[in-house]
C-alpha cells in the first residue's frame, strides 16, 4: 500500500480528481484485504461511498491544489484510514 501511495504522491504531487481517485483505490483495496484477513463483514458499495461521505470528498474541496505530502493532507489521509481501520479490527474481533 505505501509503495502505491508513493507512486500517487509522485505521479500527481497535488490534491486534484485524479490524485484522489487513485488515492480511494488504494484504501478500497488495502481496508478490503484487511477485512478478509479479519473475517470482518465487508460491503464494497458502502465502503466506496463512506470514503467519499467521511473524507475524500473533505479533502479534495478542502486541499484542492496543495502538495499532497502536506502535513494537512497526510493528517487527513491518515485520519480517515485510521478510522476506517478501528472499525474493521472491531468488526474482526466481534466475529471472532
Amino acid at each position: 500500500m505505501l509503495k502505491d501511495l508513493q507512486k500517487v504522491f509522485e505521479k500527481y504531487e497535488h490534491v486534484q480528481d485524479q490524485s484522489i481517485q487513485s488515492i480511494e483505490e488504494i484504501y478500497f483495496k488495502y481496508l478490503r484485504d484487511i477485512s478478509n484477513y479479519l473475517e470482518a463483514e465487508f460491503n464494497a458499495e458502502t465502503l466506496r461511498s463512506q470514503l467519499w461521505e467521511r473524507g475524500l470528498q473533505f479533502i479534495l474541496d478542502n486541499h484542492a491544489k496543495k502538495n499532497l505530502n502536506s502535513t494537512e493532507v497526510q493528517h487527513a489521509l491518515a485520519n480517515l484510514l485510521n478510522s476506517f481501520l478501528a472499525e474493521i479490527i472491531e468488526k474482526g474481533n466481534k466475529a471472532s
